[in-house]
Parts: C-alpha cells; structure tokens; sequence
C-alpha cells in the first residue's frame, strides 16, 4: 500500500547514514526498531511480513559483523545500538547463536569484551563480543541455567539452575570449580560480591523463597533470608 511504501521509505532516510557503511545492515535496521511499532504492524500486514522477512535473514544468514557458520541457529541474542543519527534503526550487530533452547539469562564482564549467557539446555556459555564466537561451553547442571554472573576480575563464573546448585567455573578454561547446595528450589538469581568472597542467591524454595549469603571460595553457607511466600 502506499501507506506501507511511506514507512518504508522514511525507514531507509533514518536509517541512511549506517546503511551506506555497510548495506548487509539493511535488514537489521528494519528488524531494529524503524518499522517495528506495534500499532503499525497491526494496520499494516504488509509490514509485518516484511519485519518477518528481515528477522529470518537475520537468524539463517546472521548479520554482516555475525556469528560463524556453525553458531548460527534459531536462538539468537542481540546486541541493540540506542537509535541515534549515526546508527539509527537499532542495528543488529552480533548474533550469538549456539543454545539448543531458551536463553534465560547474559551477563557482560567488566571490560565489555565477553558475554555470559545460561540457557534452557543446561549449558553456561561464554561469546566473545566482537565476533560472536562461543569460546567456551560450560556444561555440569542437570537441568535448565536460570542465572550466570561474572567476577568483577573476570577469572570466575558462577551459575545458577533448576536442579537447586549454584556452580562455579573457571572463566579461561570452562572447569568447574565448586558446587554449592542448600536450595530446596530453583536458583533463580545469583551475584557476587566486588572481591568474590561472598555469593548471594535467589531460590524459589519450596517452603518459600530464600535469599542465601555462601562463601564464594569454599561453598559454605553464611547466611539464610526468610519472608519470601
């Protein structure tokens, strides 16, 4: 229609100054945000199918800055850019892909250069920002991964999942360091203190949610948090 045209068209003007860069970009700066509003896709099923063209390019054939060959598969994750002038359009601009299921949980190192994600396949995986490549895949819960988090100096990696454990692994080599068991429950939530002494979690107890302190070197329980229905 020529309503759909119009959008279209005004799409491409906004998103102008990254497409010349690189026109591979093209269909993830639709899929970004241009033409993605709701109200719009409801009135228009013509651009519907056509965000839906531009998402199944991007999961077969991944961005131009994307994931290898082998990576690529139907879970991906994205890295969104604020819709600013000089990259409008909320580009795509790594496609993380290697998950067989969900991903329930990513979590950024403090130098920005890896991500950690945990998923429905019981894996801890860990990507390299800037290539999307997995580096390593962390593999020891028996069930799905709710949560991961990351030292603050980047060498431990802890995990949290429905089979009740809180696991850590080194973050060079994948190995697993410690597993922590107290939860009556999934562990839904797990941080780390600055230094990494210290591990807080999250369960969905069965008695009720707690709140848990551990010791992040040994395992140890330090605390319990009740109140939770």
């Amino acid at each position: 229609s020529d309503r759909a045209s119009t959008l279209v068209f005004h799409a491409l003007k906004l998103s102008l100054s990254a497409i010349i860069k690189n026109t591979q970009l093209l269909p993830s700066q639709f899929a970004g945000g241009r033409l993605s509003m709701k109200y719009e896709k409801k009135v228009l099923p013509e651009i519907n199918r056509f965000l839906k063209d531009s998402l199944l390019w991007l999961v077969n054939d991944g961005s131009a800055a994307g994931s290898k060959v082998e990576n690529r598969k139907k879970n991906v994750c994205w890295i969104p850019v604020a819709q600013v002038l000089d990259s409008a359009g909320n580009p795509c601009l790594v496609v993380f892909g290697g998950h067989m299921g969900g991903v329930l949980s990513v979590r950024l190192d403090a130098l920005g250069e890896h991500v950690y994600s945990g998923g429905l396949d019981g894996t801890v995986r860990k990507w390299q920002i800037q290539s999307g490549e997995c580096t390593l895949v962390m593999r020891g819960h028996k069930g799905p991964v709710q949560c991961v988090d990351v030292t603050p100096d980047g060498l431990a990696v802890f995990s949290g999942g429905s089979d009740e454990t809180i696991k850590k692994w080194d973050a060079e080599t994948g190995v697993e360091l410690l597993t922590i068991v107290g939860h009556k429950g999934a562990v839904i939530c797990v941080r780390t203190s600055l230094d990494g002494q210290v591990v807080c979690s999250g369960g969905a107890d069965k008695m009720g949610g707690t709140v848990r302190l551990w010791n992040g070197v040994t395992g140890a329980p330090s605390h319990v948090m009740r109140g939770h229905d």
